[in-house]
């Protein structure tokens, strides 16, 4: 079943919500948002990154961040055109 987390963090004056959604048995799609803005994609299979990781352009403490997109497989970052997810 999808499942949807908050936290909270009132020094900084930031919300975050994460939403998990349940691809296959093994396979969960996260996504993250800070306030309203969408801020991270990614896939888990077996609790490693897997698939896609999408980071956002986005505005953070520490300044401007372009955002990236990066390919995992089991947990291991590798360059390639195409990232599957199974």
């Amino acid at each position: 079943a999808k499942s949807i987390s908050f936290a909270r963090n009132p020094a900084a004056g930031l919300f975050t919500t994460t939403v998990t959604e349940p691809i296959s048995d093994t396979v969960k799609k996260i996504i993250t948002y800070s306030g309203t803005q969408l801020t991270s994609e990614y896939t888990m299979k077996d609790g490693k990154l897997h698939g896609w990781q999408i980071l956002y352009p986005q505005e953070t403490l520490s300044g401007h961040f372009d955002g990236q997109k990066t390919c995992y497989q089991n947990g291991e970052l590798v360059k390639a055109l195409t990232c599957p997810t199974n």
